[in-house]
Order: structure tokens, then C-alpha cells, then sequence
């Protein structure tokens, strides 16, 4: 009897992992014993012990998978999501071409695994994962090894900056991606939220000014702009609604423009920088001695811990809290959340008020990687807005996944358009001048293949149906 596709993919699962494990053995033999490189100079000692702890982890669940142990259904599929990346990683390193060919067959592998693992009664299950975020992970991968044989290893730098940038779009766009969920329509003042955010941090922390610790200035920041962004909801927005998406978007221009000026008139129109201290990056990667793979310890470690906070913070506002399932129940359908019991006018406000905070977050965060101007929202608006056509509009854990993609995307448009750029391809003048192309590149192609977003359907969270929970509002609370 022919063996069913699961059991055969798991079983090369097996023998790859074991492979791996020998492979590994094999190099920590050659390190320890005659101080030699027999898989090349990128698997050090650290490197072949990591890659060792985790193929023996990987053989024993691709084992049990085999033997159909039910508790591999999740594990199994997230365990071979994170083997898809390792494999890339180990296969870009300096390292022999039988060895680099073995990890591309298995990340190969490791994609129909994960493949497998999008269907919906398989015997691998990812959570929260379609076909369409699969593709996503696919493609991130593919061009990730296609430039690496441009770049070697180098290529992981470019997509350390992608995820570090795709996590500030992530807070620009999710905030925007409530306020359209809520209101239904594009606020374009949302950019200039994000500018307002980062010049109150700098009132704070500039030295000219108050001069005190950055962490106050992000308090202060939050705060006002979540004040800035419900008074402009009770004096301009609450007064259009009911009148359509057209006027309410018109007037957010206008609201922008007054907003842009406002801040030139009182800070001016100079660039200016925060007053950090200067850090020496961390080395994350070495080889031979030299550093290949570097971050920097405030520009992009508390830049990914900030957004990480935030957007786990959000998670639990949305599905923890009576409040949160409230802006679920308001932005699926607010008549009949009013008939609820919920205070529509209050859950608008506080969205708002949630929306600009996290703007704020963003500007400030902006500010600290790139510098502050009078322009800094502006400029990034339309790869915010991008980022939530690709996640899906009014989703905002739509929005969470469009920012790392368009982020990434414009990070690897980096090194493409660079290597474009080289007189032996076509040598293109200012090539890298033309990487927010890619941000608009990948929102054409979603609009054209999936135009409800990548995270429609199963991860469209945002959209909740009153009657799966009962809220309980405090005695006194009138409904509209």
C-alpha cells in the first residue's frame, strides 16, 4: 500500500532533521578535534551547536509526527514555520555548495510542510494562517534566497531593517485601520497625528526645550495626541457623520493641512533629531572575526520591543476587554450595537483616542530612527495607507501584517534596485531612489489577486457579530 503524502513528508522530515544532526556532529567534530571547517567557514562553534539542538528538537517531532501523535498538530507546524527561516539562514552563510544545497531542499521541505499546514482538517495546523499568508511567507523567503546569492549573508542586514521599519508602519497603520473600521472612511490627518506626536516628544527631550528623558516625551506624546485626536472627532467628525465617506475625508485633508502648519508656526520648519545617546550596535553575527549582522540597540531593539508591547497590548484590548468587543461590535454594525446597549458616541471616542496614541507611538519612533521635521507624517501616509490595503481595510490585525510586508518589501527593494544599480546589470542612476515603488508594487498585486486583503476571512478579527458575547455597560450608561 502506497504511504499516504502527509506520512511521506514527514518521514523526509525525519530524515533531513537527522541528517542535519549528523551534519552537525560532523562539523563540531572537525572544530574541537583538528580545528577544521568541513561544512565552511559560516558554521562556527555557537552556530553548529545551535544548528544541532535544533535538529534533534525537529527529528523528534517530525518522529511523533509520523507515528501520528495528535499533540504535533500544532507544534509540528509551527516548528517547521521557524526550520523554513533557519534553513534559509544557515544556507546564505559562508558555507561548502553540498551544504548550502541541502538546506535550500530543506526549506523546500519545509514549505510544503507549512503548505500542508494551511488546510483546514490537515494534520499540521498553523494558527491564523491561509493560503495567502503562506504565499506571503513563500515569497518573503524566495527573494530573501534569490538576493542572497547576490549578497551572501549580508541580505539578512537589509531584512532586519525591513522588519524594523515594517514595525513602525504596523502602530501607523493599525490606528488608522480602527479609526476607518469605526468611522468608515481615510482619515489623511492621520499622518499628521504622527507628526504632532513626534514634535510633542520633542518638546520633552529636545534640549532647547524641556530636556528630559525620551520616555516622558513618549507619555506626553500619547497622551496629548489622544486628546488632539478626540477633539478633533467632537468638533469636526462627530458633526459629519451621517452625511458619507466623501465629506469626512475632505475635511480630514483639511484637518491636515492646519495641523502641518500648526506645527511649522510654533517649532519651525527645521530638521531636527532627538537627544539620544549615541549606542554602538550590537553584533548579532560574526564570521572570521568581522561583523556581518549588526542592530542597533535603540534605533531597532527598542524600536521592535516598543511595537511588539503595543501591538500584543491591542490584542488583548480587542479580545480581552468590554471595550474592545465593543469596537468590534460598532465597526461590524453599529445600529445594532446601539440596540445592544453600547454607547456608540463613547466607543467612537475612545478609538480615537486609542488611534491617535498610537500614532503617536509612530511619529516618536520615526522621529528616533530617521529625524523630525514638519513633514514626517506626510511622507510615510501613503506607505501607511498601503499597508492597510494589503492587510485589509478596517482589520487591524490586517493592518499588524501589511506594515511588516510593506516594510519588508521596501527593505529588499534596497538591495535589488542597489544590485540594478551596478554598471555590470543595466546600471541605474540613483537606483535606490526608487524603492517606495515597491510599497505600491505590492498593493497593486493585492488589489488585482486578493482586493479584500491578505488577512480577509479567517484573521479579519475586527469584524464581530454582537450576539456572540452579551456586554455589560456600568449602571447609568445610555445607549444612543
Amino acid at each position: 500500500m502506497r504511504p499516504r503524502v502527509p506520512e511521506a513528508l514527514g518521514l523526509a522530515w525525519f530524515v533531513v532533521s537527522c541528517t542535519t544532526l549528523i551534519l552537525s556532529l560532523v562539523q563540531l567534530h572537525a572544530l574541537v578535534f583538528s580545528n577544521s571547517l568541513v561544512l565552511g567557514r559560516g558554521i562556527g562553534f555557537q552556530a553548529a551547536v545551535a544548528a544541532l539542538a535544533f535538529a534533534g528538537v525537529s527529528g523528534l517531532v517530525a518522529l511523533a509526527f509520523v507515528l501520528g501523535r495528535p499533540w504535533t498538530k500544532r507544534i509540528g507546524a509551527v516548528l517547521a514555520l521557524v526550520d523554513f527561516f533557519v534553513s534559509l539562514f544557515l544556507a546564505l552563510l559562508p558555507v561548502v555548495d553540498a551544504f548550502r544545497s541541502f538546506m535550500f531542499a530543506r526549506a523546500f521541505l519545509d514549505g510544503l510542510l507549512i503548505w500542508m499546514a494551511t488546510e483546514k482538517d490537515g494534520p499540521l495546523r498553523l494558527p491564523r494562517v491561509n493560503r495567502d499568508l503562506a504565499v506571503v511567507v513563500f515569497v518573503i523567503g524566495g527573494v530573501t534566497a534569490w538576493l542572497g546569492t547576490i549578497y551572501g549573508f549580508g541580505i539578512f542586514q537589509f531584512l532586519i531593517n525591513g522588519i524594523v521599519v515594517g514595525s513602525i508602519y504596523v502602530l501607523g497603520a493599525t490606528g488608522l485601520s480602527l479609526i476607518f473600521g469605526i468611522r468608515k472612511f481615510a482619515n489623511f490627518a492621520h499622518g499628521e497625528l504622527m507628526t504632532f506626536g513626534a514634535y510633542m516628544a520633542l518638546f520633552i527631550n529636545a534640549t532647547r526645550y524641556m530636556a528630559l528623558d525620551i520616555l516622558w516625551g513618549f507619555i506626553f506624546a500619547i497622551v496629548t495626541t489622544a486628546i488632539v485626536a478626540m477633539i478633533l472627532e467632537l468638533v469636526v467628525f462627530r458633526k459629519l457623520a451621517g452625511r458619507g465617506p466623501v465629506p469626512a475625508l475632505v475635511a480630514s485633508i483639511g484637518v491636515a493641512i492646519f495641523l502641518q502648519n500648526l506645527v511649522a508656526a510654533i517649532f519651525g520648519t527645521t530638521i531636527t533629531t532627538y537627544n539620544l545617546q549615541v549606542s554602538v550596535n550590537i553584533v548579532v553575527v560574526t564570521i572570521d572575526g568581522q561583523p556581518v549582522l549588526t542592530i542597533p540597540p535603540i534605533k531597532g531593539i527598542a524600536v521592535l520591543i516598543v511595537s511588539s508591547l503595543l501591538t500584543l497590548g491591542l490584542h488583548l484590548l480587542l479580545s480581552a476587554t468590554t471595550l474592545g468587543k465593543a469596537m468590534r461590535a460598532t465597526a461590524d454594525n453599529a445600529d445594532l450595537a446601539r440596540a445592544s446597549g453600547i454607547n456608540v458616541r463613547n466607543v467612537i471616542l475612545w478609538t480615537w483616542a486609542i488611534g491617535g496614541a498610537l500614532a503617536a507611538v509612530a511619529g516618536v519612533l520615526l522621529g528616533v530612527v530617521l529625524d523630525v521635521r514638519t513633514t514626517l507624517g506626510f511622507s510615510v501616509l501613503l506607505f501607511v495607507f498601503a499597508a492597510v490595503i494589503v492587510g485589509g481595510l478596517g482589520s487591524p490585525y490586517g493592518a499588524m501584517l501589511g506594515g511588516l510586508v510593506v516594510g519588508i518589501g521596501e527593505e529588499l527593494s534596497v538591495a535589488l534596485l542597489a544590485w540594478l544599480g551596478r554598471p555590470s546589470v543595466i546600471g541605474l542612476t540613483y537606483a535606490t531612489a526608487y524603492k517606495p515603488v515597491a510599497a505600491f508594487l505590492i498593493m497593486i498585486l493585492v488589489l488585482l489577486l486578493r482586493p479584500e486583503g491578505l488577512a480577509a476571512g479567517k484573521t479579519h478579527v475586527i469584524r464581530a457579530r454582537a450576539k456572540l458575547f452579551r456586554l455589560r455597560w456600568p449602571k447609568g450608561a445610555k445607549a444612543e
